[in-house]
């Protein structure tokens, strides 16, 4: 085995003990093959995202925004899926596939939805809705949080009084930061007769929307579903009532899960539950058309249809049509109304009597799969469109012309990730670069240094400068070029002192670690002459199961008449049992 891979292995294993000891208050489970592994941030443990470049030519340049999430209506704690903290949250990876950032400890581990960059008075910004797990906030509702890009945080604002609260599908920054659209929610009774049901004060959950002034917070326009869509659009039935019902179990006979506005005032409204995207008025909220569902205005071209859809966007209009996409999930837990998701780019010819609707673009899922929740699809600077299929973080991104030029996934599917973008942007933190060292060695005088550094969310980093810290000053260890999010170095002799540069292309220095004490192998002597071995810095009982494994081993090959060949093992991705996501998140996003 490599040198450097074994001091890296045995790196990891005190890594590993010193947090078995420091994180005991949270549960230890058997397998995290799927997660990422640091020395540098054991916090730590994003999904590991694996991507395909078909094409890189053709490929948006730029990062992977993502929310990788378990549940939404149950606190991590209680979720067997979770390992240690830091793996639920906003993440962004490179395109390949590296981490680069995880603001995961920033929200507590808490599901996160909307991560993108957005533009607040021309400068960009991070920006994502925050699920609330307090007793006082119901978890499926949100918090907004907006951070620069030295992830310092701006803006933080939590709606919640009497009647309307901030609901977590949608946080949409519009006219240059200065206003932002936000879907809420409310309770009212109403009559269900319209349904055929015999239930007159029914708990119903009305969904709408605002525009808020992003400065002062002020109210600029506000829309209820109720009373202007009917609760006989609907494509549900409700739940029967028990002797106990209220609130906690209304009706979502609408779910609105996107909002958007257009050059002209007027607004766009997506909801699931009734299979229609809406268009309304911004002057006096009235319904101007309805697009899908059982009232649609438009005859469909070729007689196409879409149910579940999600993310309804404006991309242009004029006097005559209107161009919009989104995703045609067309499923959900219950009913699916095509054999496959896709992605529609339609153009709504509003001046015709009647209104006609025609394809413009299709990009079905390429493997053929079913996306029952969640998806976005974002036009890239190039002209390309990326698609997010929710599930495992699956995400495909397609040329003008229509075929996929990138893809990427979670290793497994444990993860999803409500939408997903992608942006080119600088990240410049305000926290230093982190270095962790480690001694290896007999006896110091022979001894080895292994250095790992990273930098959660800087994005120019180019190559790392080591440096050891003696009596006489600081002496240059060498340099080494990146590599991915934590980087490897190794150097001859015992570094009693060591910290870090990190440099742009240029040669440019970007940030100075802090000057770390390296860790000493724990029975190496006070002196410098002190003999020691390898692993003695690690725990008895690990070096105790190491031996018995060994002997075991070489008696079995004995027996057998094998050969011995000792190798360091390999993980194995064991797998997971597939997690039922339909009970866990249907009917909330």
């Amino acid at each position: 085995m490599p040198k450097r891979s074994l001091y890296g292995a045995l790196a990891s294993l005190l890594l590993c003990q010193f947090a078995k000891r420091r994180d005991s208050a949270f549960p230890q489970y058997e397998d995290s093959s799927d997660l990422n592994h640091f020395v540098t941030h054991p916090e730590i443990q994003s999904p590991t995202l694996n991507v395909s470049v078909h094409d890189a030519q053709k490929s948006s340049r730029g990062y992977y925004f993502m929310t990788p999430f378990h549940r939404t209506q149950e606190p991590l704690v209680a979720s067997p899926a979770y390992y240690v903290p830091c793996q639920s949250g906003p993440t962004i990876y490179d395109s390949f596939g590296d981490l680069i950032w995880s603001g995961a400890c920033i929200v507590q581990n808490n599901n996160t939805f909307d991560f993108r960059l957005a533009m607040i008075e021309d400068k960009p910004h991070l920006s994502w809705m925050r699920q609330s797990h307090s007793r006082r906030v119901p978890a499926h509702l949100g918090i907004s949080e907006l951070f620069d890009l030295s992830y310092q945080n701006r803006t933080r604002i939590q709606a919640d009084n009497s009647t309307m609260r901030l609901n977590f599908h949608e946080y949409n920054h519009i006219e240059n930061g200065r206003k932002m659209l936000v879907i809420t929610e409310g309770v009212k009774y109403l009559d269900l007769a319209v349904i055929g049901l015999p239930y007159k004060n029914y708990p119903v959950i009305v969904t709408g929307f605002q525009e808020v002034d992003s400065k002062t917070g002020k109210v600029l326009f506000e829309w209820d579903s109720v009373p202007r869509v009917s609760v006989g659009e609907t494509s549900l039935l409700p739940e029967t009532p028990g002797p106990a019902f209220d609130e906690s179990e209304a009706f979502d006979f609408m779910h609105m899960n996107s909002v958007d506005k257009n050059p002209d005032g007027d607004y766009l409204v997506s909801a699931r539950h009734t299979d229609t995207i809406y268009k309304i008025s911004g002057t006096n909220g009235e319904i101007i058309w309805r697009f899908g569902g059982k009232t649609t205005d438009f005859v469909h071209d070729g007689g196409f249809n879409f149910s579940k859809q999600h993310d309804a966007r404006f991309l242009g209009s004029n006097r005559t049509h209107c161009i919009i996409s989104f995703v045609n999930n067309a499923a959900s837990k219950f009913a699916q109304s095509a054999s496959h998701s896709s992605a529609l780019v339609i153009s709504l010819h509003t001046a015709g009597k009647p209104m006609t609707a025609t394809i413009l673009s299709q990009y079905d899922r390429p493997d053929r799969g079913l996306t029952r929740r969640m998806g976005n699809i974002q036009t890239l600077p190039n002209g390309s469109r990326l698609v997010n299929w929710s599930q495992g973080g699956y995400t495909t991104e397609y040329s003008q012309d229509g075929k996929p030029v990138a893809e990427a996934r979670f290793a497994t599917d444990r993860f999803a990730s409500y939408r997903v973008y992608k942006h080119d942007f600088v990240g410049k933190p305000s926290y230093p670069p982190i270095v962790r060292s480690f001694a290896y060695g007999r006896k110091q005088s022979g001894a080895t240094t292994a250095c790992y550094v990273s930098w959660n969310g800087a994005t120019e980093v180019a190559s790392w400068r080591f440096y050891s810290h003696e009596k006489n000053g600081k002496v240059s260890l060498g340099e080494m070029q990146r590599q991915g999010f934590e980087t490897e170095f190794m150097c001859d002799g015992y570094k009693k002192k060591v910290s870090v540069e990190a440099v742009d292309a240029n040669g440019v220095v970007l940030g100075r670690s802090d000057i770390e004490d390296t860790v000493r192998p724990g029975t190496w002597a006070k002196t410098d002459s002190g003999p020691d071995d390898i692993v003695a810095h690690i725990e008895f009982p690990v070096v105790l199961c190491f031996l018995l494994t060994f002997i075991f081993t070489a008696a079995i090959g004995f027996i057998t008449g094998g050969t011995l060949r000792p190798s360091w093992p390999r993980k194995k991705n064991s797998g997971y049992k597939q997690l039922r996501h339909e009970e866990d998140t249907e009917g909330v996003i």
